[in-house]
């Protein structure tokens, strides 16, 4: 919907993107993230709501020490589950605090500029580029 490939009626278009930039915001400073995991979870698939709901991907090791850092946010639970080959994740559920401090603010939207032009400026249309002629007498003159 936000993409603009659906038309939508009136002001609705508004209405779903103060919605979302709400929802948004409310994951910065509240628990609600935990609300779309299971009972158990890891830390990998708390990450990938805050990624869905942002809108972009966040770097795994600032994520864990970020979510580690607000005391009662999550709570480990339950033994570590293998999802891979790798080392089992440890799996946490919802803690007490609704309100997180210090907040889990969300990265600056990238914004891609465009890059310098090294070009030189192509002549005037006004001003034709000189003939091989007319340089050989500037040449001369000089």
């Amino acid at each position: 919907m936000l993409s603009g490939a659906v038309e939508l009626a009136f002001d609705h278009r508004r209405i779903v993107t103060d919605g979302v930039e709400r929802a948004r915001t409310k994951l910065e400073h509240s628990a609600l993230a935990t609300a779309f995991c299971a009972e158990l979870f890891t830390i990998t698939e708390l990450q990938q709501v805050y990624e869905a709901v942002w809108g972009t991907e966040l770097d795994t090791r600032n994520f864990y020490r970020k979510v580690q850092a607000v005391k009662g946010f999550i709570v480990p639970a339950g033994p570590a589950r293998r999802t891979t080959g790798g080392r089992p994740a440890r799996l946490y559920r919802a803690g007490p605090r609704t309100v997180l401090y210090p907040p889990l603010i969300r990265p600056a939207p990238v914004t891609e500029e465009p890059a310098p032009s090294v070009e030189e400026p192509a002549p005037s249309a006004q001003e034709p580029a000189p003939s091989a002629p007319e340089q050989d007498a500037k040449q001369e003159g000089e």
